[in-house]
């Protein structure tokens, strides 16, 4: 473990701080300072409570666990005080600290055990490293998996914390059911979905075979095809969350070719789906209803369509949407983008498709009532609703980050980050559902102020995550965290 770098000094301070407001306040989650060492016995001074603070997950720190009021007497020994009840830690000592009303209290401090866990998996070894009742590293496993598979389950019944003690678990893999170009089928099906928690839910039916990629689209990916408002033109957009943003990946925000794209609005979206079904020889999804053309290079802005659409120069130009052009049709009710479902390109999801997709197999669940928002998470069976962070990034409010694309679980389609990570642009106009039963729904009809986005993203809390969760933007909007992922239709299950 990592040497401990404050001074008893430091935490003699600290802990008087934090033990007189939980004196005020009760069992509360408080962070206090590392410690050098401390000792295992009492000195010279009686105590009339004692503060129990166990090792939070990261190691840097100590959070409260429990306190009792009770006289100690001088010389009292570490093990005395020491609970039976803290399952994976080890007391580590305790320190004395003055209380304000001149009495002493004890505070006993517990580290996490640090384990190792074996991986099996393919006739590999794998061995891991971690602090008790933090994630398994899936990393070096995902590593080990062969091409299109996995991981289905850590060990049986699932783990996913390193144990209380070292442990030894069989990885067990699956292999999606593939389309010829490498997306996983989602077959097709019907799941129930509501308009809010505890109301009438409605059964939806999706009567073609979905094919959805199990990536979110990266910035490699992206960058073959578009560029960044923000490189094209050095400036901000109207209606921006807010105009110091750089509108381009940044590496303090997460940057690489393996990181989900962000910063790009809906319209851009839809352009990038467009070039790469025309560059894969695929039927383009998105036409404009004024022209019904479906080439981008058709939709930069004109004397006949203003569509805010550009292209940088140069023989190797390379798309964005400028926002500050006028006039635009995109969004107009009858000559705005619209969308061939029959075309085989790549394309958004609808709001079904993507809450359909990212319950996977829980869709079928009795438990599912359309609107269980509380504990259901791409990812969620029905068993593991405390493992939100074995397969989602979020809860990071301060920076909110990007990370790699595929570096935690994936729910049970292989489908990487559709919880957490970055939201995900969907096709729909935001708007309430038709209370009633529909077959392939596409949203509210006509044209709208946002377009819907589902899944959270890092700087979201757990809640924002779910998959009934979604929210709404302008379709011109940019934002840290959004990006997408690409789908393609299937044939129709009743041909």
């Amino acid at each position: 473990m990592k040497k401990l770098e404050k001074c008893f000094a430091t935490v003699f301070a600290t802990a008087l701080l934090f033990t007189t407001m939980a004196c005020q306040t009760g069992v509360e989650e408080k962070i206090v300072e590392k410690i050098v060492e401390v000792p295992v016995d009492m000195t010279s001074h009686d105590a009339t409570a004692v503060y129990y603070w166990k090792q939070d997950v990261s190691g840097v720190g100590y959070e409260n666990y429990n306190w009792q009021r009770k006289n100690v007497k001088a010389g009292t020994k570490l093990e005395a005080l020491a609970l039976t009840n803290l399952t994976g830690y080890k007391p580590k000592g305790l320190v004395e600290s003055l209380q304000a009303d001149g009495t002493y209290a004890i505070n006993v401090y517990y580290d996490r055990n640090l384990v190792e866990v074996t991986l099996k998996v393919n006739g590999q070894e794998i061995k891991a490293k971690g602090l008790y009742d933090t994630f398994i590293d899936i990393a070096p496993v995902n590593a080990a998996l062969e091409s299109g598979t996995f991981i289905k389950a850590i060990g049986n019944p699932p783990v996913y914390k390193f144990p209380a003690e070292d442990a030894e678990y069989t990885v067990t893999t699956e292999t999606p059911t593939l389309g010829s170009d490498g997306f996983v089928k989602v077959p097709a099906g019907e799941f129930k979905r509501a308009q809010y928690r505890g109301a009438t839910a409605y059964t939806i039916k999706l009567t073609k075979d979905l094919y959805v990629c199990d990536h979110e689209v990266t910035q490699g990916e992206w960058e073959q095809y578009m560029t960044y408002y923000g490189n094209a033109v050095g400036g901000t957009e109207w209606g921006q969350k807010d105009s110091s943003y750089p509108y381009a990946p940044k590496q303090y925000l997460g940057e690489g070719e393996n990181y989900p794209v962000y910063f790009v609005n809906w319209y851009e979206a839809v352009i990038y789906c467009n070039l790469l079904s025309i560059a894969e020889d695929k039927d383009p999804v998105y036409y404009l209803e004024l022209e019904t053309n479906t080439n981008p290079a058709n939709w930069l802005e004109s004397d006949t369509l203003h569509t805010n659409i550009k292209k940088t120069a140069g023989a190797n130009g390379k798309y964005y949407y400028d926002g500050t052009s006028s006039n635009s049709v995109l969004d107009d009710a009858t000559k705005g983008i619209k969308m061939n479902l029959s075309a085989n390109g790549y394309r958004l999801p609808t709001d079904a498709e993507w809450i359909y997709a990212a319950l996977g197999s829980y869709s079928k669940s009795d438990n599912w009532n359309g609107y269980n928002d509380s504990s259901v998470f791409a990812g969620y069976d029905g068993t593991n609703e405390d493992c939100l962070e074995a397969y989602a990034w979020y809860g990071d409010r301060l920076r909110a980050l990007s990370h790699e694309i595929k570096a935690k679980l994936p729910n049970s389609y292989g489908l990487y980050d559709m919880s957490g990570n970055v939201n995900e642009w969907c096709y729909d106009w935001y708007g309430n559902y038709a209370n009633s039963d529909e077959i392939n729904p596409t949203g509210p009809e006509g044209n709208g102020s946002m377009r819907r986005y589902h899944g959270g993203s890092s700087g979201n809390i757990d809640l924002g995550c779910m998959v009934s969760v979604s929210n709404g933007d302008r379709p011109s909007v940019r934002n840290i965290g959004i990006g997408f992922r690409l789908v393609r239709s299937g044939p129709s299950s009743e041909n």
